[in-house]
């Protein structure tokens, strides 16, 4: 693997590892069981995406809680249902920056897929906050 790509792709791995323990601070946080599960579902494809990527880099990255930490915080001051919104719009944003990867690495296909699931989902999830 060229230096060119290796780096990028473990910075995406990371990016992927943050998101699970994101994920799973924000299952700890939700009281409404679904969003429970809907977090804790999300954290298990960020998993699976950081598996797929660790195939490619050989790295075992541990997960830093510099996002965790700042989004689990902003949910306890704002509430969970004003972060949906936001990330919503970072998994959208994490699919897109894949795109360029997909020709070497087909697998990321089913990561771009699945962040956009994951920004479809958070977003219907915001907009049942939003309507409350």
């Amino acid at each position: 693997m060229s230096e060119e790509k290796f780096n990028p792709l473990v910075s995406f791995q990371q990016s992927e590892v943050d998101a699970v323990l994101m994920y799973q601070k924000l299952s700890d946080l939700a009281k409404d069981p679904g969003l429970k599960e809907t977090f804790k579902k999300a954290a298990a494809d960020e998993g699976r995406h950081a598996a797929i990527l660790r195939s490619f880099t050989g790295e075992a990255l541990k997960p830093k809680s510099a996002l965790a930490v700042a989004v689990s915080s902003m949910a306890r001051v704002t509430g969970i249902g004003f972060l949906l919104k936001f990330i919503s719009d970072f998994e959208y944003a994490a699919g897109k920056k894949y795109l360029p990867y997909v020709k070497d690495y087909p697998e990321i296909a089913d990561i771009i897929k699945d962040e956009g699931t994951h920004g479809d989902i958070m977003y219907r999830e915001y907009l049942k906050f939003k309507n409350r």
